[in-house]
Order: structure tokens, then C-alpha cells, then sequence
């Protein structure tokens, strides 16, 4: 008698139908299949990717407890779906100028259809009292070797905006200390020109995920 295999009995990995025997093969029927190609999932695409580099340096004369947007950093992105999320990604380099408990922070900022910007609840921390502030990356203070103190602050976080109107979204560095001082970006405190002195890029970048 001849064996028989039903089409769904053996399956290799890639999701073939695979048939090992060695004796006759009758009576079988192979299952209709649509051709498939890509992802089929009902989320997780990645819809649209828009990103901004920021190679020149930006300074500001930051009063204390203050925040204050990255010139050149401001990125815009308008969702295809209202119930899309924004997967933000940002990149800035920080220094500040000397003195005491001389710190920087940063938040993630954003506004929506026009209106101006502000701190993202979502993307700061809850947790501050008395005069502390809640943000995003915590502070980097200023380092005793002014021709190396270019720190890195960097963050990752899933909005979730609700819209299909343009969307900003914006880095702001916030002046961590007791006093006035100077906070830069893309560049050192030491600006001099020396082969120890560098200089440094910024970026934000924004994914539409379906």
C-alpha cells in the first residue's frame, strides 16, 4: 500500500511544504496560500523617518532655573494616522561655562499645530520638589578641564500625539545651578584653537511608527 502524507503534515522552517519519504506519494493536497511579502502585522511600521543635524554652535546666556530651546534643532513631522506613535531620538553636546555648580540639563519639548513649544509631561520626570526641576536628561556639570568638557546627552522616548497636524518636536537645555552663566553647544568651553579643542554635531530624529 502506498504511503500517504497529508500537505500539512511536514513543514519545513521557511514555511514550505517539505515531503521525506521514501515510498510512493499519493493523495496530496496542497493547502492555497497567498503570496506574502513584507510585514502583515497591524502595527509597528515604521511610517516615516525625518531627522535634523546641527553642525554649527549655538550659545545662550542662561539665567538660572531656566530652559531655553536649541536654535537649529527644531524638527517638524506631520503623522499619516492620528493613531500613529513618534519615536524621538535626540543627540545634543553640552558644555557650560565655569563657576559655581555651573550644570546643564536637557527636555524634550514639543508643540503641536502651531502652538509654541513647551516640556513634553511625558518625557520629564515627576518626582521634583521645593525649587528642584523635572526633566529629561539629567545635568551635566562643568568640568575643571575646560578643553574637554563637551558631554554627550542623549534620550530616546515613544509619543504618542494623537494628531495629524504638524508636530514640533525640540530639544532645550536648562541652566542646572544657583547663577547666570553661558551654556554651549557643539562646542567646549575652551574655544581656542588648539588640536585638543573640538567641535561636535547635534541631531533629533523623529520615526512614524504605524
Amino acid at each position: 500500500m502506498p504511503s500517504i502524507i497529508q500537505a500539512d503534515q511536514l513543514k519545513s522552517a521557511d514555511g514550505l511544504t517539505t515531503y521525506l519519504n521514501s515510498g510512493t506519494l499519493s493523495n496530496l493536497t496542497f493547502p492555497t496560500k497567498a503570496l506574502v511579502s513584507g510585514n502583515t502585522n497591524s502595527g509597528g511600521h515604521i511610517l516615516q523617518v525625518q531627522q535634523k543635524v546641527k553642525t554649527n554652535e549655538f550659545s545662550t546666556a542662561s539665567t538660572h532655573g531656566v530652559f531655553t530651546s536649541v536654535t537649529g534643532l527644531d524638527l517638524k513631522i506631520t503623522p499619516i494616522s492620528d493613531s500613529s506613535k513618534i519615536l524621538i531620538t535626540y543627540h545634543v553636546c553640552v558644555a557650560s561655562e565655569a563657576g559655581d555648580h555651573t550644570g546643564v540639563a536637557t527636555a524634550l519639548s514639543r508643540g503641536i499645530g502651531g502652538v509654541g513649544v513647551s516640556n513634553l509631561s511625558g518625557a520629564v520626570g515627576t518626582s521634583a520638589g521645593g525649587t528642584q526641576k523635572n526633566v529629561t536628561t539629567s545635568t551635566s556639570h562643568h568640568s575643571e578641564d575646560a578643553n574637554g568638557a563637551n558631554p554627550m546627552h542623549s534620550m530616546t522616548y515613544l509619543d504618542s500625539p494623537n494628531t495629524t497636524s504638524e508636530i514640533v518636536y525640540q530639544p532645550a537645555v536648562y541652566n542646572a545651578s544657583g547663577a547666570n552663566f553661558i551654556v554651549y553647544v557643539n562646542r567646549n568651553t575652551n574655544d581656542g584653537n588648539y588640536e585638543y579643542v573640538t567641535k561636535s554635531i547635534s541631531t533629533i530624529t523623529a520615526m512614524e511608527i504605524a
